[in-house]
């Protein structure tokens, strides 16, 4: 199983993309964009991106010293 590495707004933001370029490579029958926009719906949904795991990186606030803080402040 595979840790959640992608924060909401950046889920939000890859869904909503992913669903634009999704329909424009219908609309256009471009299956390199339908790909990618099947791609990028995937890791909106499923909150997990395989480049930031890869590079180790993560959106997510409680990953983030920041959010882990925050976490902390409010037990």
């Amino acid at each position: 199983m595979v840790r959640k590495n992608i924060g909401l707004i950046d889920a939000y933001a890859r869904l909503s993309c992913g669903l634009t370029m999704f329909g424009m490579g219908i609309c256009k029958k471009s299956k390199f964009m339908i790909a990618l926009g099947a791609m990028k719906t995937a890791e909106g949904i499923t909150g997990f991106c395989p480049m930031y795991h890869f590079m180790g990186m993560s959106t997510k606030k409680s990953d983030n010293i920041i959010g882990t803080v925050h976490e902390l402040i409010r037990k």
